[in-house]
């Protein structure tokens, strides 16, 4: 059996045996009272750290002994209660962003759907119209010349007015001013058709009817 040298921390002295390529610790407290550890050891580091944990708790310091063993039910406990509190007060706003972000791209696919049927009315020298419906929950587009060969096409998951958009073949709507209306909840965003040859807008809240 080996002994080492002793070695102070803490105000505490401590030693090792090594025997058969395991270690024990032993601490030495006042009055002379030698504690020995329980466990035995592997290595010389791990029974070093484990005898210094031990003395850290009797110094009332169990910092470094709670970090390497984890965490306390109550530790855990907090940080579950503080998730769910964060996430009380971030769901909302977080669910107004994604609702707006969502307007926001449905109101530029309309925006987009009635620019290209002009374009389209221009080049192909013909009457091409924009029609947007709500069927059933679904919000859908269509860009066509004939109503039997329309395409439909779905929007983002938002209410659509049913509304149409008649362009002739030098790009000038019939009917103005067109409001096309797209809402999510409580928002809302619309582009209007404003003038005979086709000046269109995008307006939100209040602006849209």
């Amino acid at each position: 059996m080996n002994l080492t040298k002793p070695t102070k921390y803490r105000g505490y002295t401590y030693w090792f045996t090594s025997f058969k390529g395991e270690y024990r610790g032993y601490i030495e407290a006042a009055p002379k009272m030698i504690t020995p550890t329980d466990e035995t050891f592997r290595t010389l580091i791990q029974a070093e750290v484990f005898l210094h944990e031990q003395i850290d708790l009797a110094c009332g310091d169990p910092v470094g002994y709670v970090s390497t063993r984890g965490f306390t039910l109550i530790e855990v406990l907090v940080v579950i209660a503080m998730v769910g509190i964060l996430s009380a007060i971030a769901a909302p706003s977080w669910l107004a962003f994604t609702n707006n972000q969502r307007l926001r791209a449905a109101n530029g696919k309309v925006f987009s759907a009635i620019n290209e049927a002009k374009s389209k009315a221009k080049t192909d020298k013909s009457t091409v119209i924009a029609e947007f419906r709500q069927n059933g929950d679904r919000a859908e587009y269509a860009i066509y010349k004939n109503p039997l060969g329309a395409i439909w096409q779905t929007l983002d998951d938002v209410t659509v007015s049913n509304s149409l958009v008649e362009i002739d073949f030098r790009g000038n709507t019939k009917d103005v001013p067109t409001t096309v209306t797209v809402t999510n909840g409580n928002q809302k965003r619309c582009t209007s058709v404003i003038t005979l040859l086709g000046a269109t807008r995008q307006l939100e809240g209040a602006e849209c009817p």
